[in-house]
């Protein structure tokens, strides 16, 4: 997208995948590289990923609590000073991403706008499971919109609140052996994916100690395993990764020149 930088302010919203550093695209890579104000969620983003692409001289802001009026603050001053924003979301940009109002209050402003997609949960997780979804569609329902008693389910929630969820999709129909994958910090190297059912939902979360947004694939089709009361992790579900290339030292020069404080 060729924009004159004279005459108008940029905002780029970057998908940046499910939080492994390597998961970015090309392009979301280069966003940021572009960018004067660089502003990512600490709780789903490294500072070490942002860093590696972003330019010695932008500004980065840890945007994980601020609020929408802080926010748009940001983008008036970037409108004011025809500044090259770029917020950086986890997972896909254009999907689940809670940036709607943010992009139309850009246009508002007279902001260039754009999504760059990026790696969703839901491919992350299916791909640590080793598998594929063959179905004609997965449902990504909201996690507290009416499910319904059939097809396969993708919905994120809080691991905290699974007994919610649990009573929502019993509500709907769905039995107690109706198959659950729970994908948990889904392509990070502390990653956890667990193959359980409905009835041994609640149990296998508090079991695992997990409390943070998590990944709930539901339906006949997710991967299952054999039923026991004990349940896969990600070290069983896929092949071990291979060893990490040597790190380069040229790359290693350059991360430490591009270091700064994160505001």
């Amino acid at each position: 997208m060729c924009v004159n930088t004279q005459s108008f302010g940029r905002v780029f919203f970057v998908g940046a995948g499910p939080g492994a550093d390597d998961l970015i695209t090309v392009r979301g890579a280069r966003r940021i590289g572009e960018a004067d104000l660089v502003l990512w969620p600490s709780g789903a983003i490294t500072a070490e990923g942002v860093r590696e692409h972003a330019r010695a001289d932008a500004e980065l802001v840890d945007c994980s609590r601020l609020s929408h009026d802080q926010l748009l603050l940001l983008y008036r001053r970037a409108a004011a000073r025809r500044l090259t924003v770029t917020r950086v979301v986890a997972g896909d940009a254009a999907m689940w991403s809670g940036l709607q109002r943010q992009y139309d209050a850009c246009r508002r402003l007279g902001l260039q706008v754009e999504i760059v997609p990026g790696v969703s949960t839901l491919s992350a997780v299916v791909a640590t499971a080793g598998r594929e979804l063959t179905e004609p569609s997965v449902l990504l329902a909201a996690q507290d919109a009416a499910v319904p008693d059939s097809g396969t389910l993708a919905i994120t929630a809080s691991a905290a609140r699974t007994e919610v969820l649990v009573a929502r999709l019993r509500a709907a129909g769905r039995g107690d052996d109706t198959p659950v994958v729970v994908g948990y910090k889904a392509g990070r190297p502390d990653e956890l994916v667990l193959s359980t059912t409905l009835g041994e939902l609640e149990r296998t979360v508090k079991q695992h100690r997990l409390w943070l947004p998590a990944l709930f694939l539901v339906g006949q089709q997710v991967p299952q395993g054999r039923p026991r009361a004990a349940l896969a992790t990600s070290a069983t579900l896929a092949p071990a990764p291979a060893p990490a290339p040597a790190r380069d030292p040229l790359r290693r020069s350059y991360r430490r020149r591009n270091r700064q404080r994160v505001t």
